[in-house]
């Protein structure tokens, strides 16, 4: 009943942390040239830097005050829960984007299938003490995953972890529990001079041998301009004015999903 918490919680818990407020943590992390970015994905909620590798290491107990010792503000809860609400009405103004979220939400068994921005009903419902338990239930060295790329000294990168999130709680194992996805067919109606056309349907998980083959014919298939679904639907027949297909995987499975978007008249 809470869906989109992650979403909120994920701006939440860059409202100041630590020793720092909301203006003097975003302050600190400009002064280190940081490019970040933050996201609410499947499985993850994912918070990530790029700059010089000692200004990155330098960044890490920061980034572990974020995820750890989060101030979450009054103030800050309802201004990330508004921005949440204003994305999720953005998605009417994207045909496109919300056909992809209702294919998903068909296609792969909940709670995989669900839009992380959330509902609006359930988001209008949040409050922060909701925000902040879930933050302790889901915030938890178990299934966390830290990742460092570039010119970094494995020593200093091991020792600086340690230090910043050695004693993290691991926290309890997290039950997902499934329920298979309505599947079938949908339309869904908008007044628009657009017509989207949106198909998935189940294909081949990341670990099998045949991987690597599916994905070269995905290029085959849908290889930008060059592409056959391209060159044969756009170009010769010229029924649509976009079509794509691309690969979606989940642990254990993999699904294509495909996409048209053409005039109402054809």
């Amino acid at each position: 009943d809470r869906t989109g918490s992650a979403s909120v919680i994920s701006d939440l818990v860059l409202r100041g942390a630590g020793t720092r407020d909301s203006r003097e943590l975003t302050a600190y992390l400009d002064s280190l040239g940081l490019q970040r970015s933050s996201s609410v994905g499947i499985l993850h909620s994912r918070f990530s830097c790029a700059a010089l590798a000692e200004r990155v290491l330098e960044s890490l107990p920061t980034y572990a005050d974020v995820v750890r010792r989060p101030h979450m503000p009054t103030d800050g809860f309802e201004a990330a829960r508004d921005l949440s609400l204003q994305s999720l009405e953005g998605i009417e103004d994207e045909p496109r984007q919300k056909l992809m979220i209702k294919l998903r939400e068909w296609h792969f068994p909940s709670p995989y299938g669900r839009n992380s921005m959330g509902e609006k009903d359930q988001l209008e419902k949040m409050t922060l003490e909701s925000a902040k338990a879930d933050w302790q239930h889901r915030y938890r060295a178990r299934d966390a995953i830290l990742a460092l790329a570039g010119n970094i000294d494995f020593t200093q990168a091991k020792e600086l972890v340690e230090k910043s999130f050695g004693d993290w709680p691991m926290g309890d194992a997290l039950s997902i529990q499934q329920t298979p996805p309505p599947g079938n067919y949908r339309h869904e109606t908008q007044q628009s001079e657009q017509t989207h056309i949106g198909i998935a349907y189940p294909s081949l998980p990341e670990t099998s041998t045949e991987y690597y083959t599916l994905r070269l014919a995905i290029e085959i298939l849908s290889g930008g301009m060059s592409g056959r679904l391209f060159t044969e639907i756009r170009e010769k027949r010229a029924l649509v004015y976009n079509v794509s297909a691309g690969y979606a995987s989940l642990k254990g499975s993999g699904s294509m999903l495909g996409y048209a978007g053409t005039s109402n008249d054809r």
